[in-house]
């Protein structure tokens, strides 16, 4: 069995299920989608790698983790309804598995939370959220990678329209008191993030692309 096997039977088992059948296929391979370039099942990994060491701060560890499975899903640049379609996707699973009641709904709000609208409600949504991010505060040449990754998901855009969206996206995060709600998030990659985002800020403002102003630095 594979690590994200693994993972899968022991989420839906945390949950007091058996996996629904086929579903995991089925997640993994939208996870795998052409367009995908940052929003990939790379992406998935991560999340769940940096999930296990966090996750006692959970009030339901299995919900976050299933979440997390399902919180980018579907992921369409031409469209605004990404996160709902994707709990849609989640409650469609948890119905064949069998689950109901209240866990649907506090695992809808998660996936749905994960549009980074807003403080965090809840301790498990605060999780979800500062995992989803922790790209934000890697180091230069990986933080390049990701912003290159997203520009070709929006390849479609305009130039001068993707730096006006970017810009604001970047400055939403900058405004925040605290970028990363967990303590060990907050300690070890606040401080970084904060340098990426005003960095590529200042890239965007000057005309440059965030590769470029990275080049130029280590020159």
């Amino acid at each position: 069995m594979t690590l994200l096997a693994r993972h899968w039977q022991q989420t839906w088992n945390e949950l007091g299920a058996s996996p629904p059948r086929g579903w995991m296929q089925q997640v993994l391979d939208a996870w795998d989608e052409p367009h995908r370039h940052y929003h990939s099942r790379d992406h998935l990994e991560a999340c769940l790698q940096a999930f296990e060491p966090v996750s006692r701060h959970c009030r339901h560890p299995g919900e976050v983790a299933l979440a997390l499975w399902f919180h980018d899903v579907v992921y369409d640049t031409h469209s605004s309804t990404n996160e709902a379609d994707s709990a849609d996707l989640a409650e469609r699973a948890m119905f064949e598995a069998g689950i109901t009641g209240p866990m649907v709904g506090r695992i809808r709000s998660l996936i749905l939370s994960s549009g980074h609208v807003g403080g965090p409600a809840t301790s498990d949504e605060a999780v979800l959220r500062d995992i989803d991010i922790l790209v934000l505060g890697a180091a230069p040449e990986h933080y390049a990678h990701y912003q290159q990754g997203i520009r070709a998901e929006y390849h479609w855009v305009p130039e001068e329209t993707f730096r006006e969206g970017r810009r604001k996206v970047l400055d939403n995060f900058l405004r925040q008191d605290r970028i990363y709600q967990l303590p060990e998030f907050h300690g070890r990659f606040e401080a970084a993030a904060r340098r990426n985002l005003q960095r590529e800020l200042r890239s965007l403002t000057q005309g440059k692309s965030w590769f470029s102003s990275l080049l130029q630095s280590f020159s």
